[in-house]
C-alpha cells in the first residue's frame, strides 16, 4: 500500500507539538478494514512520545534489552511446550536421556500416549479395551506402567536394585508422581530419575511388542527380563552422554547408595547421642518420638 517502497519509519512518522502523526503516502485511497486499522494506528501515534533519533531497526519485545537471542527464544518454547501441570515439568527433560525418551515421558505426562483406553475416547473401535498383559483391566495408564500384576513387580525390583526396597510403592502410586528419595548427591537424583524414565520407556516398548505380535510368541514375550534389558541402555547414557556414570555402573550405583546409607547412620547416630543425652538429664521419651 506504501507509494515509496524505499521510504522509512521517519519519512512516514513525523514529531509534532501535540504528539507524533502520520505523513502517509499510499498508493490506492483506504477503506474497510484497512480504514480502522489506520484510524487504531493513528490513535497510538497520538498518544506516544517522541522519535528518537536512533537507527530503525526490530526491537524483540520478550527481552528486556530488545535482541533476539535463539537460546531464549529456545528457552521459552520449553517453558510453554514441556511445562505440564503435575510432578513432571520442563526441569525433567533430561539431556543424559535420548530425545525419543524425553519425547515419550513427555508424552506421557499429558496423557497422549496411544494406551486402549485412550484410542477409544478419540473414537476408535477396538475389539477390546482391556489391558494386553493381563487381560483382566481397562489399558488406562496407570494400571499399564504401576499396577498391572506383571508391571507392578518390576518396580520392586527397580527399587531393591537402588537398595530402596524399604519403600517400595504400593499398586495405587502414579506413573510419574514423584518419589522423593534422598539419595546423597544431585547426581544420583539425576540417575534415579533417568533409570526410572527408561523403565516406563521399556514398558512402553515391551507392551508394543505383545501387542503387535503374534499369540504364540504372547508367553515369550511375557518372559522375558525387562531389568536385564534396562541396565545396558542406562549405563551406556549415562556414561557416555553425561558422564554421570564412571566405569562399572554396578560399583557406581553402589558408591552412591552407599554415601546414602552413610547419612542415615550419621542421622541415626545423632538421634540416639540426642536421646541418650536427654535421659541422662532425667527426660522420659515416649518409644516412638524422636525426642526433639
Amino acid at each position: 500500500m506504501e507509494s515509496d517502497q524505499e521510504s522509512i519509519v521517519s519519512d512516514r512518522i513525523v514529531n509534532e507539538e501535540n504528539g507524533l502523526k502520520g505523513n502517509w503516502c499510499w498508493r490506492n485511497n483506504i477503506r474497510g478494514r484497512s480504514h480502522d486499522d489506520l484510524s487504531n494506528l493513528n490513535d497510538l501515534l497520538t498518544s506516544s512520545s517522541n522519535l528518537t533519533t536512533e537507527e530503525d531497526g526490530w526491537l524483540w519485545m520478550l527481552k528486556s534489552n530488545g535482541i533476539f537471542q535463539m537460546n531464549v527464544l529456545s528457552s521459552l518454547i520449553d517453558n510453554i511446550m514441556l511445562a505440564v501441570s503435575g510432578p513432571v515439568t520442563a526441569n525433567t527433560w533430561l539431556p543424559c536421556l535420548p530425545n525419543n525418551v524425553n519425547v515419550f515421558i513427555w508424552r506421557l505426562a499429558q496423557h497422549g500416549i496411544a494406551t486402549r483406553n485412550n484410542l477409544v475416547h478419540r473414537g476408535m473401535n477396538l475389539p477390546s479395551t482391556l489391558c494386553p498383559f493381563c487381560d483382566a483391566a481397562s489399558e488406562e495408564v496407570n494400571h499399564l506402567f504401576t499396577s498391572c500384576r506383571f508391571i507392578n513387580p518390576l518396580w520392586k525390583n527397580f527399587l531393591s536394585w537402588w537398595r530402596l526396597s524399604d519403600s517400595i510403592p504400593n499398586r495405587s502410586f502414579n506413573a510419574l508422581s514423584p518419589l522423593n528419595y534422598q539419595l546423597g548427591s544431585n547426581n544420583a537424583s539425576i540417575a534415579f530419575l533417568a533409570t526410572r524414565f527408561t523403565l516406563l520407556w521399556l514398558i512402553w516398548k515391551w507392551r508394543n511388542k505383545l501387542e503387535h505380535s503374534p499369540s504364540k510368541s504372547r508367553k515369550s514375550i511375557l518372559n522375558e527380563d525387562i531389568m536385564a534389558s534396562l541396565k545396558a541402555p542406562s549405563h551406556l547414557w549415562l556414561s557416555c552422554r553425561s558422564k554421570l556414570v564412571q566405569g562399572d555402573f554396578e560399583n557406581w550405583r553402589s558408591n552412591l547408595i552407599s554415601v546414602h546409607e552413610k547419612r542415615e547412620m550419621r542421622e541415626n547416630f545423632r538421634e540416639r547421642e540426642l536421646r541418650e543425652n536427654l535421659q541422662s538429664r532425667g527426660v522420659r521419651i515416649q518409644a516412638g518420638t524422636s525426642g526433639n
